[in-house]
């Protein structure tokens, strides 16, 4: 996981997930179940446009999805990852 951008992960009841993490989920739409399974792999950061690659076995629908990233959102993944 990229550390702090994809930490929707079941946080301790003192702590809250960070801006990064809500960031994630207001710019995808992605559901809190959706965003803990993301891994580094499903972050596509090279490519024209950056998106998120969700797996049709993360997702509610079963569906692959290809999610483009806000440029603030892929700015903010590509600080956290380098």
């Amino acid at each position: 996981l990229l550390q702090g951008c994809l930490a929707m992960q079941t946080t301790p009841p003192d702590s809250s997930p960070s801006l990064p993490s809500y960031l994630t989920a207001a710019y995808t739409g992605l559901h809190q179940a959706e965003l803990r399974q993301l891994v580094r792999t499903d972050v596509h950061l090279d490519s024209e446009r950056p998106y998120l690659l969700t797996r049709a076995t993360t997702t509610k629908n079963q569906r692959d999805a290809v999610i483009p990233l806000h440029p603030s959102l892929a700015a903010e993944f590509s600080r956290k990852a380098g």
